[in-house]
């Protein structure tokens, strides 16, 4: 198990290696690895916004997009590499779920983020490919990793595929504790893992994308050089801002 889990972070390590080279073709394949998996952890305290009440606490678990149970709610800093996206900033989430149906209300702050990828910008080419009527199924995008339209209320039902109906195997964990009569501390901690993108992964390695059709292309691939990680999406030099909720 010690020597699988070695293996697994020297393939992460070589590719991001290789993915800050500069080559498509390798980018590619570190953010197809980066869709298997998703690991965040987050702090918080006590806050104007919560009150009294524990600022994070409860337990989540979902297998695939049909099955979920529990409850958690979590306000505060999040660090997270939440498959191909990653993020740094202030969140504030809160999840019910019973089998099937669940409930859903996320807010990430992008325009206060610390640090945020491409693929946490709505702007980003890519992202608006992913929504795009063409790729999208039942009216849900094939993927989207940036959550503006899950911040602005408590959303329910079922198969409400939040990441985009491709991620629809992701499977995790979150648990989230605080103490808020001492310390007044918490913290959060996050793990999923997407069975249904190790196939994808495989077959980029042999440069086939038929299956998700989420690599960058050569246009996508450019802008993503050029504007950096982490740098603000903007048209014509004017920066864009999204909607914010009122919390």
């Amino acid at each position: 198990m010690k020597q699988a889990a070695r293996m697994m972070m020297a393939v992460a390590l070589i590719a991001m290696v290789v993915a800050a080279s500069g080559c498509r073709y390798t980018t590619n394949r570190y953010y197809d690895f980066r869709d298997i998996w998703a690991v965040g952890a987050g702090i918080t305290g006590e806050n104007p916004v919560t009150g009294i009440v524990p600022p994070s606490l409860g337990l989540y678990l979902e297998l695939t997009e049909f099955l979920h149970l529990g409850a958690l709610t979590h306000n505060g800093m999040t660090a997270e590499m939440d498959l191909r996206g990653t993020f740094v900033g202030p969140e504030s989430t809160t999840r019910f779920g019973f089998l099937w149906w669940q409930s859903l209300q996320k807010y990430q702050d992008y325009n206060n983020a610390v640090y945020m990828n491409a693929f946490k910008d709505e702007l980003f080419p890519w992202s608006q490919r992913m929504a795009s009527i063409e790729m999208s199924w039942l009216g849900r995008p094939a993927k989207r990793l940036h959550y503006q339209p899950w911040g602005m209320h408590m959303q329910r039902g079922s198969f409400l595929a939040h990441r985009g109906y491709q991620y629809w195997a992701y499977s995790g964990a979150q648990l989230a504790l605080s103490d808020p009569i001492l310390t007044h501390m918490g913290f959060m901690l996050r793990f999923g893992f997407d069975l249904s993108e190790v196939s994808d992964f495989l077959l980029g390695v042999v440069c086939v994308d038929a299956l998700k059709r989420d690599d960058l292309t050569r246009d996508e691939y450019e802008i993503f050089r050029r504007r950096g990680k982490d740098a603000p999406c903007d048209i014509m030099g004017i920066e864009v801002v999204p909607a914010q909720p009122r919390i």
